[in-house]
């Protein structure tokens, strides 16, 4: 997703996977719904939500690539 026209892809190390400022967007990618469990998504809301300290203005997203059983889904975290 980084390759996408006004998408930085930040390095390891980062609270966040990309930004895309145009657009007002940062967001965490994981590629398969597997990759991280349950207990870690909270982990990964909290580093949105500072960087969106960081990134006023933007929407955070955290970004599963293939999600289980191929659903779709758009929900805010609460």
């Amino acid at each position: 997703m980084g390759s996408i026209d006004g998408v930085t892809n930040l390095s390891v190390g980062n609270l966040i996977d990309i930004i895309c400022p145009g657009k007002r967007i940062v967001a965490e990618i994981k590629n398969k719904h597997n990759t991280t469990k349950e207990k870690h998504k909270v982990t990964i809301y909290r580093y949105l939500a500072k960087a969106l300290e960081k990134y006023p203005g933007c929407t955070g997203y955290y970004v599963e690539v293939l999600p289980s059983n191929c659903a779709v889904y758009n929900c805010p975290y609460r």
